[in-house]
């Protein structure tokens, strides 16, 4: 595989210049912008798909996937995420699959070559090797919703029936007999 060190010898130019035009930074002369991609498209050189994603510094960008918005509760999922993200600072941006796993999986292509912070994701995947593959050490970063893939560690469930269920089954194996319960964000009464 064809590294940018690769492209900028090939092009006969610097490596910063290589840097320059795949992230379309606008200070690079148009010859060289041809040279540059004339080496990428002779090497055959694909952009790391975590050299995008989840870039540490100042990426303000929530990437969710969706199966589609017509459920109510999709729907009220992207409306309260986009909320509590927007009073935060970031932008959420919305994919949907329509619950196609090959969509899914051009999406997850896509999303991995751009700088997002997280990645939300409804998916409709059996297995979550997939995301393993493309998100390598970042898929802690990955934030998966009401489906439970295979392989997937970190998931979280708004089905408040089986999370009554595996929480009451946690209290008996562990024979804890006092339990306290909140039902809402709002202050506690004294």
């Amino acid at each position: 595989m064809p590294t940018m060190k690769d492209i900028a010898k090939e092009a006969e130019v610097s490596l910063g210049t290589v840097s320059n035009v795949l992230n379309e930074k606008g200070n690079v002369s148009l010859k060289k912008i041809r040279k540059v991609q004339d080496a990428i498209q002779k090497l055959g050189y694909k952009k790391n798909a975590q050299a995008g994603f989840l870039k540490k510094g100042n990426a303000n960008k929530i990437a969710v996937i969706l199966p589609n918005i017509s459920s109510i509760k999709y729907q009220s999922l992207y409306e309260e995420l986009e909320y509590v993200f927007y009073q935060e600072g970031y932008q959420l941006n919305l994919y949907l699959t329509c619950s196609i796993p090959e969509k899914e999986k051009e999406l997850i292509n896509l999303i991995s070559s751009e700088n997002y912070f997280s990645l939300i994701v409804v998916s409709c995947l059996d297995d979550g090797k997939y995301y393993e593959t493309i998100f390598k050490d970042n898929i802690d970063k990955i934030i998966f919703v009401y489906n439970k893939l295979k392989n997937i560690k970190y998931f979280f469930d708004l089905n408040y029936i089986e999370i009554g269920k595996k929480l009451a089954e946690d209290l008996i194996e562990k024979k804890i007999r006092k339990v306290g319960v909140f039902e809402s964000l709002s202050k506690v009464e004294k």
